[in-house]
């Protein structure tokens, strides 16, 4: 019995490590395609026809990447490690958000999109990451199962005193009502027929009841039947902060100082990745100077007087995680990590061992400017 337990419990954990390196494998080359694409399509001088199709390259990148992390988050649910980071946050402001990332796909089927928030009370705390996750995966999975043209209604309301409810309704395919609670369950989408029409991995809804869950609320399906459109909703209660005046003036208005370096060390080893980088950085007007592992990064921290490093943590002679610690210690270095690795338990490994922020791949370049404009 114990025997058959052990065995039990390795391959379990084989399984979480095939996926973490799996995850590793297909992120990295991710990142410079993401932050190639992005930056021509933002370039006026390039044909309209052109640009399009730039977005239309970096629209399905993201996608893979949300595919990668999907599976990452079942991983996380299932070994009970999903960790909420609580802050004060507006519950409007994340819809909005959510509602935004989800704006090319409801353009692209020329859909009409309707926000209802009716919901007096907004403020509370929650992790809005994960928050925005479960909308954004109702918003994307209204506009999956809802034709060209059709209507999508994003409301939100206050059932009862301090709780709120975020609602998706659409004019889509609907489902039969008996098979409501199945749709939560991983992998399942209503049939093979229907993840043969739309494609996925049958994960976002299953997800999103794990996230709300986690708030202490409920999620919800229903639907009149097939051909009448669905609606998926989640209530939670709300716990307001006590966010301090100063807090709330420096939110509103955006004021603070921003962290400017004037040497950047980057250290990178995946070539293409690193060309992305640099050219990108020193676009910013920052000036970099690069590494393509431990050792040489050493040697240039030696040499120059860096403000902040920014480091993958797969290098080939030693981790980034280690290199962070000795420039920590030795140069007194701010430092971003940058990896393919996105578990927790990853995150937690990097702030430990130095690393204020710590960036999952791919990287978008607007993500990477802003830790480094938040660096403290």
């Amino acid at each position: 019995m114990r025997l058959a337990k052990e065995l039990a419990e390795k391959a379990y954990l084989a399984k979480d490590d095939f996926l973490a390196a799996l995850s590793h494998e297909l992120r990295t080359p991710l990142t410079p395609v993401l932050m190639a694409t992005a930056e021509l399509e933002q370039n006026s001088a390039l044909p309209e026809p052109m640009r399009e199709s730039l977005a239309m390259i970096r629209r399905n990148v993201e996608l893979e990447a949300r595919l990668i992390d999907d599976l990452l988050d079942l991983t996380r649910i299932a070994r009970g490690k999903m960790i909420l980071q609580l802050k004060e946050l507006d519950f409007h402001t994340i819809v909005h958000r959510a509602a935004e990332t989800c704006g090319a796909e409801i353009a692209l089927k020329f859909q009409a999109i309707t926000l209802d928030l009716e919901a007096a009370q907004s403020q509370t705390t929650g992790d809005s990451v994960r928050l925005q996750q479960a909308m954004w995966n109702l918003i994307r999975n209204a506009a999956k199962f809802t034709g060209k043209r059709g209507s999508i209604t994003i409301r939100t309301r206050n059932p009862s005193p301090g709780r709120i409810s975020f609602e998706v309704e659409d004019t889509g395919m609907g489902f039969d009502p008996d098979s409501a609670e199945k749709l939560f369950q991983a992998f399942e989408q209503g049939g093979r027929n229907i993840t043969r029409r739309f494609g996925g991995l049958g994960l976002g809804l299953a997800i999103s009841r794990s996230i709300v869950e986690a708030h202490g609320g409920k999620i919800y399906a229903a639907s009149k039947g097939v051909g009448k459109g669905a609606v998926f909703s989640f209530e939670i209660p709300l716990h307001p902060g006590q966010m301090t005046a100063k807090k709330r003036t420096a939110r509103a208005t955006g004021a603070g100082p921003k962290f400017s370096p004037k040497l950047i060390l980057l250290v990178e080893d995946h070539k293409d990745t690193r060309t992305s980088l640099e050219f990108l950085l020193q676009k910013a007007a920052y000036q970099v100077k690069s590494a393509i592992s431990a050792e040489e990064a050493l040697q240039l921290a030696e040499r120059h007087h860096f403000d902040l490093v920014i480091s993958d943590i797969g290098l080939p002679d030693q981790s980034g995680l280690e290199l962070m610690q000795q420039l920590k210690d030795q140069f007194n270095l701010k430092g971003i990590g940058l990896s393919g690795y996105g578990m927790e338990e990853d995150l937690a490994k990097g702030h430990a061992a130095g690393f204020l922020r710590y960036l999952t791949k791919p990287v978008r370049f607007e993500q990477l400017k802003q830790a480094i404009e938040e660096m403290e």
